[in-house]
């Protein structure tokens, strides 16, 4: 009896060590690889979302599809003629400040209004830090597309033709950081998933034990 006992609870301890090295790669794989799959997801989502609005580039409702895509890819894009521009723009907050300036002009909305900038049809607002850079970089490129990528953001671009037939160029950004709010919430819930899942492993290897009728601690 003596003998079962201890290989029970040899392999009740055999069975937490297992659970608890799973839940600690799968810590590690969140917490040091989560970075770049992250990355890698937001590269993609931009470059997915630059074939579609290029696909849609000739429709009517060409501005529309853009304010659908950037609200739900979390993205800022723009649409410019030639020398830069606005015909268009949109980010994932424009619905929110749509109704932000109302009864006054929009004077109090802060992305469309200040003392410099003139109003222009499809200026939702002012066009992003090193928008010149991403235009010589465009322009020097044969395939007509360009890549741009820094530690905190991802920037591709491309010649898209209008309704009209008028070319113009579409500028697609996103955010690479990881430490925004919504990222840092999904890493806490996978660990605490992770920790969860290994108490309750244990707590059920214990009663499977005991239901055998040779509790492990004897």
């Amino acid at each position: 009896m003596a003998d079962t006992s201890s290989g029970h609870r040899k392999l009740y301890m055999r069975f937490v060590l297992l659970t608890a090295g799973v839940f600690l790669i799968l810590w590690l794989l969140q917490s040091v690889f989560a970075q770049g799959f992250y990355r890698m997801a937001a590269e993609r989502t931009a470059r997915r979302t630059a074939d579609q609005i290029t696909a849609h580039s000739r429709s009517e409702d060409l501005f529309e599809e853009i304010d659908r895509l950037s609200t739900e890819n979390a993205l800022l894009i723009f649409v410019t003629e030639q020398d830069g521009t606005i015909l268009y723009s949109s980010d994932s907050y424009k619905s929110f400040y749509h109704s932000y300036g109302n009864g006054d002009g929009g004077t109090s909305n802060p992305y469309i209004y200040d003392d410099v900038m003139e109003w222009q049809t499809g200026n939702y607002r002012k066009l992003p830090d090193g928008y010149g850079d991403f235009l010589t970089s465009l322009r020097n490129n044969d395939r007509g597309t360009t890549e741009l990528k820094t530690d905190s953001k991802y920037i591709c671009g491309r010649y898209v033709e209008l309704e009209n037939g008028e070319q113009a160029i579409l500028y697609i950004g996103t955010v690479l950081n990881t430490g925004n709010p919504a990222v840092s919430f999904i890493r806490g819930q996978l660990f605490w998933t992770a920790f969860v899942s290994l108490i309750i492993a244990g707590v059920t290897a214990l009663y499977l034990l005991e239901k055998t009728g040779i509790p492990w601690l004897r």
